[in-house]
């Protein structure tokens, strides 16, 4: 199996403002598809890579979501049952009623030949797209793997949110909702220092189990392990929950404030940040004095019982 590292991640936030990229492609999709398109290109760039090139065929995309291209559904569903003409339907908002949008975009705006797979699920999605766009690079099936996570959000999906969050009882309380879209490049190499290698990919993990004491105990046995194949010269891994914890899932943990709920693109997103201002921060240049791994566990938990978690492996 192949090494693969995260050469360049990106996210995008509600509250950034218009983009000014792409202006006329943007404007057919829905919130989803700016989300996601916007991530994906932006962390394309941030490689270094070249955009518009002839598709290639070793290159491939993978995008995760929980509510996907939703909004664009129920506003296509609507329409239709309102309407009593053709010209009463909406072309544009039709063609993005398929969660494949932001895939397909992106294959064809940054020549993505290759793997092309949208993950619908829940709250882990985003780590799931990585997980498995690590294990297509790792196993030699692509050299290059975008993955992918983004979740628009529209009134009508805040309108829900509240009643989701009325449901989860206090524990929700005060937990915001935000439009996110988080991409993370992976890529198989090799690098000539530890200084300026990347974070690699080590290890991911899915399972179900609705217990939540009984998943916790499996998610820190899973990270027993990752520090046990890690080697003398790594740092007990550090644990980032990227949900946040309606359960108690990791029982002592603290959450980070404020908390927000980012739905599939949760874990992606966290990576994504931490990724990207690693690249960012010259500061951040390894000393060539004994430098020791860093190993850091990203876990998401939907309340539903699924758990994804990713390890990855940084010098310091």
């Amino acid at each position: 199996m192949r090494h693969v590292f995260l050469v360049a991640a990106a996210h995008r936030t509600e509250g950034e403002g218009d983009a000014t990229e792409d202006a006329h492609r943007l404007r057919r999709m829905d919130r989803f598809g700016r989300a996601g398109y916007l991530a994906g290109t932006r962390a394309f760039a941030a490689a270094g890579r070249v955009s518009g090139a002839p598709p290639h065929a070793r290159a491939g995309v993978i995008v995760g979501t929980r509510h996907g291209c939703r909004s664009a559904i129920t506003e296509h569903a609507a329409r239709l049952a309102a309407a009593t003409r053709v010209e009463d339907l909406a072309p544009s908002v039709f063609a993005a009623t398929v969660h494949n949008t932001v895939s397909g975009e992106l294959a064809i705006a940054l020549g993505l030949g290759g793997i092309s797979e949208t993950i619908v699920a829940g709250r882990t999605a985003g780590l799931e797209a990585l997980i498995l766009g690590a294990h297509r690079v790792a196993a030699g099936d692509a050299d290059r793997i975008l993955a992918v996570a983004a979740e628009g959000v529209d009134d009508a999906m805040r309108e829900a949110w509240e009643e989701e969050r009325s449901a989860l009882g206090e524990s929700a309380a005060g937990v915001d909702l935000v439009e996110t879209g988080a991409a993370v490049l992976l890529e198989t190499g090799e690098f000539s220092s530890r200084e300026r290698s990347p974070a690699r990919y080590v290890s991911g993990t899915l399972f179900f189990e609705p217990d939540t004491r009984r998943a916790a105990a499996r998610f820190f046995e899973w990270v027993n392990g990752v520090e046990a194949r890690a080697g003398e010269n790594a740092r007990p891994a550090a644990v980032t929950l990227c949900t946040p914890d309606y359960e108690d899932f990791v029982e002592g943990y603290r959450e980070k404030e404020p908390r927000v709920e980012r739905f599939g693109a949760a874990g992606l997103y966290e990576i994504a940040r931490e990724v990207a201002g690693r690249r960012a921060q010259a500061a951040d240049q390894l000393s060539p004095h004994l430098p020791s791994k860093k190993i850091r566990a990203y876990v998401t938990r939907d309340v539903t019982g699924a758990v994804a978690a990713v390890a990855l492996e940084s010098w310091f």
